[in-house]
């Protein structure tokens, strides 16, 4: 017995070691997250309500005032209508095109999943660009329109909501195509089969059985479509903004560039309110989620014959493809190499001039893409850490405070980038932590914003290693972080890579957080996109930023399915 014991006692010690260990990471973790995240939303919160470190008012005037403001209940409304129309829009495009590809025999899978991703990827702010190009007053379909059916009017007002719902629509259909085609390809085919085996039209089939069974990732991915469209900021500002059309990112723009900081506050709380509850509601809706039509037969469904319509349909398909992926894509190139906007697409046009003046001669853009690039690479690199490390000691700590670090952690994807901006501005701007008119409050808000990017590439991987391993390591010895070092960052290696490298692609594309905080000197390219808005001169020098700002995109989603290849490989 006296031997039992004495054996007991180094495990124990080791035990005990890692406790300590794990506390005292928890803790630092514990107060950067709150630092980071939680104290700008108090000091947003508390400014709202009239308190700040020079002014304790406690008052509720500027919510009261607020609901008087009919600019900002006409922000507020068409910002619902907005996120509704965008999601039902794409919801049908994108689950009609689920559908199509997985359960019938459509010709060209592989191609429409190709153009489909190649949507995915395009940035918003860059369609909305090339749709101004398009259709804008001296577009070419607008051109091509007007001498054609010999009429003054354009057949698409593109500085509208509506433009903002046709680009946000084509922007984020491929979320609901992505998703839908999984579970469409994942859920029990066999019932739909018994189905038609006892005569149940294909219309039957799909309302009573197949659009029930994929219901929850319908409504989830739903819900995802209609929180990213409510927190838009740079297409509405392009496309709506000039038509005075206001949503409440807009509203809070407007509001803090007429120095207005009381009212963006408040309307900032209500943005918050309106997205964390979808966040909220998403979460808990994907929790309690009842996955029982997940077959375990990994035999490919019977596909539905298209018959005679399947050279029309696939026709149909790439005609969308065409105006909506491929013509916008070219257009945008084209327009890159003119002299000017406007000028026919002749050789004697175009030229190499705007790409020269941007990448090599105006100090103002080098300096943007190195700040972009130095931005990125630092916030990109923090954020891998702290949310690499977080995912770890919510999902393998004892900690009692590792829930907390993983709301904490996560809680950014339910912000706004306008509202972390405005948070930011509150919390840094006096001592003892001063960070504004500095490089650092650009980077310390896009480490806020990057975490949950970080995290949800991580916790997958993490719960699929076995914990056995971490408790062999502290048996032998091995303190805390060392075994985080050397035994759990290599299994998620897969999950770090594709993390980091979408977090620096977050900040080279990003626009609202750069726009609310930068000073002279610390311009982004985001700034400069935004700043060269325009359909009457600087289109051509705005086309080349986003066809560079393009290929570093996809040259970043290529490298991170080329490391999936490789791991799934090796």
């Amino acid at each position: 017995m006296q031997l039992l014991k004495r054996s007991c006692l180094p495990i124990r010690l080791v035990l005990r070691k890692h406790l300590k260990s794990e506390t005292v990471s928890g803790l630092f973790l514990l107060i950067t997250l709150t630092v980071l995240v939680i104290y700008p939303l108090i000091m947003l919160v508390l400014n709202s309500v009239g308190i700040s470190v020079n002014n304790f008012s406690f008052n509720l005037k500027d919510y009261l005032n607020l609901f008087f403001d009919r600019q900002f209940l006409g922000a507020l409304v068409n910002t619902l209508y907005l996120a509704l129309t965008v999601s039902i829009l794409s919801s049908l495009i994108g689950g009609g095109l689920a559908w199509l590809v997985t359960r019938t025999d459509l010709s060209g899978k592989g191609l429409i999943d190709l153009l489909v991703f190649l949507t995915f990827i395009i940035p918003s702010f860059i369609m909305a660009v090339s749709f101004i190009e398009l259709f804008g007053k001296n577009g070419i379909i607008t051109n091509l329109f007007l001498e054609t059916c010999k009429v003054n009017t354009s057949p698409l007002e593109i500085y509208s909501l509506g433009g903002v719902i046709l680009v946000m629509t084509i922007n984020l259909y491929p979320l609901v195509y992505m998703t839908l085609s999984n579970a469409l390809k994942n859920s029990d085919h066999s019932i739909e089969e018994a189905a038609y085996l006892d005569g149940a039209g294909r219309l039957r089939v799909l309302f009573s059985i197949t659009l029930p069974m994929i219901m929850p990732n319908i409504l989830a991915v739903g819900l995802l479509v209609f929180a990213r469209t409510v927190a838009c900021f740079g297409v509405a500002a392009l496309l709506a903004l000039p038509a005075r059309k206001y949503i409440l990112t807009t509203y809070i723009y407007t509001a803090l560039s007429s120095l207005n900081l009381s009212q963006a506050t408040t309307v900032s709380i209500i943005l918050i309110l309106l997205t964390g509850a979808i966040f909220l509601i998403q979460s808990k809706f994907l929790k309690n989620r009842d996955y029982i039509t997940l077959s375990a037969n990994s035999s490919r469904p019977k596909e539905l014959s298209l018959g005679r319509a399947k050279k029309t349909v696939m026709g149909i398909i790439l005609f969308f493809f065409f105006l909506t992926t491929i013509l916008p894509l070219i257009v945008i190139l084209l327009t890159s190499f003119l002299k000017a906007f406007g000028l026919d697409y002749q050789l004697s046009n175009f030229t190499l001039a705007n790409y020269r003046n941007i990448l090599f001669e105006q100090s103002l853009t080098i300096r943007a893409f190195r700040n972009s690039i130095l931005y990125g690479i630092l916030s990109a690199s923090i954020a891998l850490l702290l949310g690499s490390l977080a995912t770890y000691l919510a999902n393998r700590s004892s900690f009692r405070g590792r829930k907390m670090i993983e709301f904490f952690a996560s809680w950014p994807m339910a912000i706004p980038g306008i509202v972390i901006a405005v948070a930011a501005i509150l919390a840094w701007i006096n001592p003892p932590l001063k960070l504004y008119n500095t490089p650092w409050i650009i980077i310390v808000s896009y480490v806020t914003a990057s975490l949950p990017l970080v995290v949800k590439n991580v916790s997958g991987l993490l719960q699929n290693i076995d914990q056995e391993l971490e408790e062999m390591a502290w048996i032998l010895g091995a303190s805390y972080l060392k075994t985080f070092r050397w035994i759990i960052i290599p299994l998620i290696k897969p999950g770090l890579r594709t993390g980091w490298i979408l977090a620096f692609l977050f900040v080279l594309r990003e626009i609202p957080i750069s726009l609310m905080l930068y000073t002279s000197g610390t311009e982004t390219i985001g700034v400069l996109l935004f700043n060269l808005r325009s359909d009457s001169g600087g289109l051509e020098t705005l086309s080349a930023f986003a066809v560079i700002l393009l290929l570093l995109t996809i040259t970043g989603h290529l490298l991170i399915k080329g490391f999936r290849r490789w791991e799934k490989v090796n």
